[in-house]
């Protein structure tokens, strides 16, 4: 290239426009079939966890015509904030072979959108580790040239993932699977330094600009739908625990099982625990907030247990306000421990001839109630 750099440019130039429209077309086509394997049911705006089904219903009786919304329920609600299996794409599925589109519409699979985001991502992150080395290398560029000749390659081909994904977070309220799509950005950032390719860091600085504003809005939009909720609107409400209730008892099981695995990823053990003081810290801040509700029935526990043992129950009388916490605290499973322990409290002196003893819940019809519908999520 030395002796021959007209010749040099001329090859540049040929090889970076036929490789342009090479990727570029690749990718088009694979992006257009791949999204056909997308559900068709995914969250709207009306999925927020202060929307009851009944309520989506908007019906308007002044004139006596009721007008009915034309949107269809989702056959499965709970999905939108339960993890359950779609963590994986995290995990076992991260550097798992691309989604091959015809394979699986032949069998009729469809999947949630981070699987297919999963699929693109490592589709592009393979092909551009392959196109960056093979620059370096046979052009003799190194960093920003090597990057700039990058660029000029995957240019067009970057962009067209950029407009997918701007049209994709328009109308997501899908806020799990927005958080998944960050966490491979960040999984897929660290393989490629790992392999030595810089070259799709700036890329994935975008996405993360693009996704964490929407990733906030759809979650204050969820806080702002119970916070503001009119229990009027919410249809028949019956005496077993609310379904915000259980979406929050399976969101919180989701969430611990979630961090441990997250925090097992870190090689190092310091790294790991702090990781986990970090997120916990941050879990306990929020609790402060809801301690209110259920904060009067622990203290109550874990200052009168003591006590009895010592023979000093008799000093210690729980307030009014405490038993009107109990049917809340029985629909949160994480407190049955707490509750077993407080009715043990309530059997002995000098609590057991009270007579609000007779309003509380069995424990046995708590648990029942709390396992039947953990079934849901």
């Amino acid at each position: 290239m030395a002796h021959h750099r007209q010749v040099a440019r001329e090859i540049r130039d040929e090889y970076i426009d036929t490789m342009s429209k090479i990727y570029f077309s690749y990718f088009k086509t694979y992006i257009s079939k791949i999204l056909k394997l997308q559900f068709e049911e995914i969250a709207d705006r009306d999925d927020l966890m202060g929307v009851e089904d009944n309520a989506k219903r908007d019906i308007l009786s002044r004139t006596g015509v009721f007008i009915f919304s034309a949107k269809v329920a989702l056959k499965n609600r709970s999905t939108i904030f339960t993890l359950g299996n779609r963590g994986n794409v995290l995990t076992t599925e991260l550097e798992e072979p691309v989604i091959v589109p015809h394979a699986a519409l032949k069998s009729e699979k469809k999947y949630s959108f981070e699987s297919l985001f999963r699929s693109m991502h490592f589709a592009l992150l393979d092909n551009s580790c392959r196109e960056y080395l093979f620059l370096a290398d046979f052009f003799m560029a190194q960093n920003n040239t090597a990057k700039d000749l990058f660029t000029a390659v995957f240019g067009k081909t970057l962009s067209l993932f950029l407009k997918q994904m701007e049209t994709y977070l328009e109308s997501c309220f899908d806020a799990i699977g927005i958080f998944l799509c960050i966490h491979l950005v960040h999984r897929y950032r660290i393989l490629m330094h790992k392999r030595n390719v810089p070259a799709l860091d700036k890329y994935w600085d975008t996405i993360l600009e693009m996704s964490w504003p929407r990733f906030t809005y759809v979650v204050e939009l969820n806080v702002d739908s119970v916070r503001s909720t009119d229990p009027q609107r919410l249809g028949v409400i019956d005496i077993r625990p609310h379904y915000v209730n259980k979406v929050l008892a399976a969101l919180q099981v989701e969430v611990e099982n979630f961090i441990l695995r997250m925090a097992a990823e870190f090689p190092l053990r310091k790294e790991q625990l702090i990781f986990l003081i970090n997120n916990y810290d941050m879990m306990l801040a929020v609790l402060m907030v809801l301690s209110p509700a259920f904060g009067g029935m622990t203290a109550f526990v874990k200052e009168t247990e003591p006590l009895l043992e010592r023979g000093q129950g008799q000093v210690i009388r729980p307030d009014e306000p405490l038993w009107l916490n109990v049917s809340t605290v029985a629909a949160l499973t994480q407190l049955i421990q707490y509750y077993h322990r407080f009715q043990k409290i309530l059997s002995q002196h000098p609590f057991k001839r009270l007579p609000i003893r007779s309003e509380l819940i069995n424990i046995h019809h708590v648990m029942v109630e709390v396992k039947k519908h953990k079934t849901a999520f």
